[in-house]
């Protein structure tokens, strides 16, 4: 499979999903005991790339943290921090791609 076509999968996934919490109701959520009004859904994606596309969608609605977020770091030669591992674990969603 194409690289271009393994990316856009996951990416299409990411959007979609992000698109049905979007069209839930606040009031039922809120009653299940999930985010409830006022509070914002919290992302943590791998990139800055996913996360500004995450914020775009989300808009006021939720709280995007971007792993990589700087165009000049080398997403290669990322090494996770503790504080890395502490927002990936308090996230509601998480957006990544690769291995």
């Amino acid at each position: 499979m194409p690289v271009s076509r393994r990316l856009a999968v996951p990416a299409l996934l990411a959007a979609s999903a992000l698109a049905l919490a979007a069209c839930g109701d606040g009031a039922a959520a809120g009653a299940s005991g999930d985010a409830g009004a006022g509070e914002q859904l919290s992302i943590v994606t791998s990139t800055n790339v996913y996360g500004d596309i995450a914020a775009t969608i989300g808009g006021d609605d939720v709280a995007v943290t971007s792993i990589v977020d700087s165009l000049s770091q080398d997403p290669h030669s990322y090494e996770a921090t503790v504080q890395d591992k502490l927002s990936v674990s308090e996230a509601d969603l998480v957006i990544e791609n690769g291995g």
